[in-house]
């Protein structure tokens, strides 16, 4: 993933980079829904969920792969969470 991806940029929950397939020099722009792919359980950013964006405020990218926002907890506090995406994409 680290390797194929450049220019990596979050607008709202959509996910926007420029992507080299393998054997390819090309990068083509390419958009990805995080919103669809990553809910919240307890705070928690979770994968294989959807929804998080309106239980998360912050949303950001760190460190070039790492989704990072505050998220809402069953107790209604906000707190804060990461996700790898290197680890899905």
């Amino acid at each position: 993933f680290k390797f194929s991806v450049r220019d990596l940029q979050l607008k709202g929950s959509v996910l926007q980079a420029k992507c080299r397939r393998a054997g390819q020099t090309e990068y083509i722009r390419s958009e990805l829904d995080l919103d669809a792919h990553i809910g919240v359980i307890d705070g928690k950013l979770v994968w294989g969920r959807e929804g998080f964006f309106s239980a998360c405020k912050n949303v950001r990218i760190e460190e070039g792969f790492i989704l990072s926002a505050d998220c809402k907890t069953n107790a209604g506090d906000y707190v804060q969470s990461s996700l790898d995406l290197s680890r899905y994409l």
